[in-house]
């Protein structure tokens, strides 16, 4: 009995600890303002901001292909894809201006 209660629980419990993810990195511009990040996965928005050295964290509590796009005081850039793993990623970028539209560039 406790063993059939035990595999239970771990059938609960082990899909909802595969389907999170933490991103991190840092983004890097011309400007010292700190940046918004916002990461659109299916119908969720999981959003954060830079710190003042361009650091950044960021909590997925699911994985699979999202969109990313950082604001720069009043302009965002073209969203980029991003893929969420189950497990901890680290993305650096830019943003660079390119024909009046700002691009979150690999950095």
């Amino acid at each position: 009995m406790k063993m059939n209660v035990l595999l239970l629980l771990l059938i609960i419990l082990l899909p909802t600890q595969a389907v999170a993810g933490d991103i991190y990195g840092n983004i890097r511009s011309d400007s010292e303002e700190r940046v918004r990040i916002e990461v659109r996965c299916n119908e969720e928005i999981y959003s954060t901001r830079t710190d003042y050295r361009g650091y950044y964290r960021l909590y997925i509590p699911e994985t699979g292909n999202c969109e990313i796009t950082a604001r720069l005081g009043e302009n965002w850039t073209e969203p980029r894809d991003l893929r969420i793993y189950g497990k901890a990623a680290r993305y650096d970028w830019r943003i660079r201006e390119y024909n009046g539209r700002y691009i979150l560039d690999e950095d």
